[in-house]
């Protein structure tokens, strides 16, 4: 029953969050904007690679991607850069490490490119994770390996002073999760919202 409250809870309080990326980005002055998504909907994702143009018009420098590891940081960069094979090389990562819609993904990471937006990789190396609870299903209010990638990423975005957007799993952005996390390690401001 414990467990049942705690999931009907996440799934509500991710409701009140839902916005369009297009009107936050012209309407919401923020320096840090976490925009949490539903990794299948490839749909939504489309929708949001598109307001990048928004976000870039609007000063937004850096798109932070939580499906790239922090010692990956050099796979973005050479992708950036346009090196030899690199975004061979960043689509088998992502194929391998990620598991969700490939080439959706690398369209929104494209697109960040031809803006000029950098890219940051925040997520915890995975030879970084701790064990996780032995409760099955894992919920994300106890789950040792949400917690540590959440410090692990607010530590990542507190270190970027310059205008920034994550994509990232949509209960990670409510505020106890990565918000917290955030606090925690720097006060930094953010704006969470669901796509």
């Amino acid at each position: 029953m414990k467990i049942s409250l705690l999931i009907l809870t996440t799934l509500f309080s991710l409701n009140t969050l839902a916005a369009n990326s297009k009107k936050v980005f012209s309407e919401v002055h923020s320096n840090l904007y976490l925009a949490g998504e539903t990794h299948i909907h490839d749909d939504i994702r489309a929708e949001f690679s598109e307001d990048l143009q928004i976000f870039e018009a609007n000063g937004g420098e850096v798109l932070a991607l939580e499906m790239v590891e922090t010692n990956e940081q050099q796979t973005l960069n050479n992708y950036l850069d346009r090196r030899e094979r690199s975004e061979e090389i960043l689509y088998e990562y992502l194929k391998e490490r990620w598991g969700y819609n490939t080439n959706s993904y690398m369209e929104m990471i494209s697109k960040a490119r031809e803006l000029g937006l950098d890219l940051l990789a925040v997520d915890l190396p995975v030879e970084l994770k701790p064990e996780e609870v032995t409760v099955y299903p894992v919920i994300p209010d106890i789950s040792l390996v949400r917690a540590a990638r959440e410090a692990h990423m607010a530590k990542v975005l507190c270190k970027e002073d310059r205008k920034t957007t994550l994509i990232i799993g949509s209960f990670h952005i409510l505020k106890r999760f990565l918000p917290a996390a955030i606090k925690l390690e720097c006060f930094k401001p953010s704006y969470s919202f669901k796509l």
